[in-house]
Parts: C-alpha cells; sequence; structure tokens
C-alpha cells in the first residue's frame, strides 16, 4: 500500500522540478485514483502469506516509502529532460541512456556465476555473446519482449506529450483490464474491496 505513494511523489516532484501548477479538480482526482488503487493493493494483498515475524516493520515501510521516492525522482527527471528545447536531440539523450543500461547489465552479467569477466575481442565474439544471451526464448518470451520493448517508445511518447500523472493512470487502466479479461476467462468475478477500488 506504501508503494502507492509514488503518486503523491510524483505530484511533489512535478511541482519542484516542472513548475507544474495542479487545479482543485487534479488534486480531487489524484486522490481518488490513490484511494482506488490503495484499495485495490488491499484486495490483492489480502490472500498473501506472511513469513515468519521476525521482521522490522518500521524498517520495511520506510523502505519502501524510499522506493517509491526513488521510482518517482527518475520518471519526473527524465519528463523535465525531454521537455526542455535547449537543441539536444532525443535520440542521443536514448543513446546515452541505453549505454549506461548496457554498461550496468555487463557488470551484471560477469559477476553472474558461470560467466567470465572477459569481454569479446572480436565483432564475431560479440555476436556469439548477444547470441547466447537470448538462448532457449520461446516465442512467448520474444513476444513478452516485443511488448516491453514497446515500452521504450509509448513511455517517452507520454512523458513528452503528457506527463507522469497521465503515465500515472496506466497501471491502474491496466489493472481495471486486467480484472475484466480475467472475470471474462475464468466466469468469476473479483473481491469486493477490488470491485470498489476499482470504481
Amino acid at each position: 500500500v506504501l508503494s502507492q505513494s509514488k503518486l503523491i511523489f510524483t505530484a511533489l516532484l512535478m511541482s519542484v522540478l516542472l513548475r507544474k501548477k495542479f487545479s482543485g479538480q487534479q488534486v480531487v482526482a489524484l486522490v481518488l485514483l490513490l484511494g482506488g488503487a490503495v484499495a485495490t493493493q488491499l484486495a490483492e494483498s489480502s490472500g498473501a502469506v506472511s513469513f515468519g515475524g521476525g521482521g522490522n516493520a518500521l524498517l520495511g515501510c520506510g523502505l519502501t516509502v524510499l522506493s517509491a521516492f526513488l521510482s518517482a525522482l527518475p520518471n519526473v527527471f527524465y519528463e523535465r529532460l525531454l521537455k526542455k528545447k535547449e537543441g539536444k536531440s532525443e535520440w542521443a539523450a536514448n543513446i546515452q541512456l541505453t549505454t549506461w543500461i548496457l554498461v550496468w547489465v555487463l557488470v551484471a552479467r560477469a559477476f553472474t556465476p558461470g560467466h567470465s569477466l572477459a569481454l569479446p575481442t572480436s565483432f564475431g565474439g560479440l555476436l556469439q555473446a548477444c547470441a547466447s544471451s537470448v538462448e532457449g526464448f520461446t516465442p512467448t518470451v520474444w513476444f513478452i519482449t516485443f511488448l516491453k520493448t514497446l515500452n521504450c517508445i509509448i513511455i517517452p511518447a507520454c512523458l513528452k506529450y503528457g506527463d507522469n500523472i497521465l503515465y500515472g493512470y496506466a497501471k491502474p487502466v491496466s489493472i481495471v483490464l486486467t480484472c475484466a479479461a480475467t472475470a471474462a476467462m475464468t466466469s468469476s468475478f473479483p473481491p469486493p474491496l477490488m470491485l470498489a477500488g476499482i470504481t
């Protein structure tokens, strides 16, 4: 439930970093969205199993709120970069971002058991390393990879032509669509608390 505080952090960061002013109607919409997300989250977690009781609840709550803040910050900062008109190419920014992601993927792969720190020395070696990283992909996995790749186009477009609040509505919409599809395929209705959160 605390992870839903990302919406609040997003709105606060947008007002600070982007100087966005929210109308009363937008604030009410954010509160309703947050309330619906919390109710849905509670409905989903009501069937969850608790493992042991030796954890530190305060630390867990604090880390969850920190995670929500750290999740909102780059989204708002990225929106700020996309909306700035300083002549920097969006393609150049995306290439820089992709390069840093590739560096971290290579570092993570190097420290994975069974892999060495050696980097490919030829183009053929690079192609072989890339091919080995997708070895065993099924058509379903390729389809999911394709859908995740669309995020690289859809999310920047959403942030450039909309904003992070609009992007924040994407998850609740996906929950509603998933809930409707699940209800149609399984002929079972969601729990009442989830229905309250959706409406």
